[in-house]
């Protein structure tokens, strides 16, 4: 069954694109000290807004989640000891809008500088081999307090790798890259809904904080959290790549081998009547059958095994003098019970010649029980079948009758006990004399 969700310590993350979640492949854990760390991959459609959906189950702490694209903070939101509640990061708010995150293709340019740029620059950034991951970082948080104040005033765009949005810019691949056959995706905000500058302020969610845009943070006093963060106990991080390239690198099952496993539909017959017929025949053969010749592959050797060597016993003349054990014994009672009734269902087909009713099931039943009889027909007389029976309940009352033996350390004490055993020989001073030279 296809996971949607990572999960862990009563927070639950997932992605959704169009109100359905993605599936996430080649999910995978790890544990630091404190914190559980889950990731995989999803699949990014181009142009697509997406929304990240974190959810609180656990009641037992207090907690803030953070939102990471592309190795960038964005926003956060916190959730109380006793909250057990669902949030969506899905949108930037600026000022004067509100921006949808989406999927969109890296740039691919014919620009010969930018070849000559990628041989003579220095190493990437740290921030750039974050692109590609969506990170929710969940902190656990204790002494809040809530007090008036505003709200401190941000600048995302620092000029360090970052635009006026707080993401970063998108990445440019010239056309002779390996990766500009099929571009990898990036995080950006598509076209939104414009707002009032004086909706709202703080963008971030009820004032923990938001994303909003350059210089703005709204200058209204309101009540506004303080806490203090203790430790990291879980981070979430999904990869994101376009399907083709999942399937590519194996991460993802292709289409065809996705839609192998999840079809479940079973080819029936054009004409009912065989249908009901072959239905019928699989019943009452399940229900005539002994219940032992159904059992599992892994046991299926060995009861063939002692079925073998009950009929050998059985065909032995002087089987009085042969001590058979507790298995022979019971599968020659059922192989006597089966051809009792194989003899039985055989009398049956010889005097109906329409073959129907109970002559049909005796037909069915007889291929069924062929592999387990060898093709085999035993006659035994009832006196025989006492005897066997006879022989059985007096291994099983012996086996009942039994002392069980007693440990070792068990039986050196009661004999020491008793007096049957002489004490050990202790060395006795003056009395003996060891030549310790």
């Amino acid at each position: 069954m296809p996971e949607h969700t990572l999960e862990t310590c009563g927070l639950v993350t997932w992605i959704e694109v169009g109100g359905n979640k993605l599936e996430c492949y080649g999910s995978g854990s790890y544990r630091t000290q404190y914190a559980d760390n889950m990731s995989c991959w999803v699949a990014s459609e181009e142009n697509k807004p997406f929304a990240v959906r974190f959810a609180k189950r656990s009641r037992t702490f207090a907690c803030v989640a953070n939102l990471y694209l592309d190795g960038k903070w964005m926003m956060k939101r916190m959730f109380k000891e006793h909250e057990d509640t669902e949030f969506s990061f899905h949108e930037k708010r600026t000022a004067d809008s509100v921006l949808p995150y989406i999927f969109c293709p890296q740039n691919v340019v014919d620009d010969d500088a930018l070849l000559e740029q990628n041989m003579l620059a220095a190493p990437p950034e740290e921030d750039a081999q974050y692109i590609g991951e969506i990170t929710v970082k969940v902190e656990r948080v204790t002494d809040i307090m809530y007090e008036r104040r505003r709200p401190p005033r941000r600048h995302n765009s620092d000029g360090g790798g970052t635009t006026e949005t707080g993401l970063p810019p998108i990445q440019r691949i010239h056309e002779t890259s390996m990766k500009a056959k099929r571009p990898p995706h990036q995080i950006s905000l598509g076209e939104g809904a414009k707002r009032e500058p004086d909706a709202s302020h703080g963008g971030g969610g009820a004032g923990f904080g938001g994303g909003g845009g350059e210089g703005y943070r709204g200058n209204r006093e309101s009540m506004r959290p303080t806490y203090a963060v203790r430790e990291v106990i879980a981070t979430f991080t999904f990869r994101y790549r376009p399907i083709e390239i999942l399937i590519e690198s194996g991460i993802a099952p292709s289409q065809a081998t996705s839609n192998a496993q999840t079809d479940t539909r079973i080819k029936i017959d054009d004409n009912p009547d065989n249908e009901d017929e072959d239905i019928y025949a699989r019943s009452e053969d399940q229900e005539n059958l002994p219940s032992t010749f159904y059992t599992t592959p892994a046991r299926h050797r060995d009861r063939l095994r002692n079925q073998e060597r009950a009929l050998s016993w059985l065909n032995t003349p002087a089987r009085e003098h042969a001590t058979p054990t507790t298995a022979i014994l019971q599968n020659a009672a059922i192989l006597q019970n089966a051809n009792r009734s194989n003899m039985a269902m055989k009398d049956v087909d010889m005097d109906d010649d329409n073959q129907s009713g109970p002559s049909s099931r005796g037909s069915r039943l007889m291929p069924a029980m062929k592999p387990e009889l060898g093709n085999e027909v035993i006659e035994i007389k009832d006196d025989d079948e006492l005897e066997l029976l006879a022989r059985l309940q007096e291994i099983r009352s012996r086996k009942r009758k039994a002392p069980e033996t007693p440990l070792k350390g068990t039986m050196r004490k009661s004999s020491r006990a008793s007096g049957n055993m002489p004490p050990p020989p202790f060395f006795t001073p003056g009395v003996e004399v060891i030549d310790l030279t």
